[in-house]
């Protein structure tokens, strides 16, 4: 039954990956390294990350580990990106419709 489970936290990574491109458009760049990739060895030590289970970086940081409900990750990212979504908003263009 192990397959299952990896194959449901996929399933549930997925779910929140469409989240985020959904709600944030391109505000965030999304890299998913697999973790026997040797390429990125040196991140895998300094993110001390497992196999069994995703860790969420965001600017060198872990912000999170496992597979967070959507509410949960929507607002870890908007209270760590607050001052970038306050200067996007500040900036935009107004439209007609403003």
């Amino acid at each position: 039954m192990q397959t299952f489970s990896r194959r449901a936290d996929r399933e549930s990574v997925g779910a929140l990956l469409r989240n985020l491109r959904f709600n944030f458009n391109d505000a965030f760049e999304v890299d998913i390294i697999d973790p026997r990739c040797l390429l990125w060895f040196f991140d895998f030590i300094k993110y001390k990350v497992r196999t069994t289970e995703p860790t969420w970086v965001l600017d060198g940081k872990v912000i999170y580990r496992g597979i967070p409900a959507w509410d949960e990750l929507e607002k870890i990212l908007r209270d760590t990106c607050q001052d970038l979504f306050d200067l996007f908003k500040d900036t935009a263009v107004k439209g007609p419709l403003s």
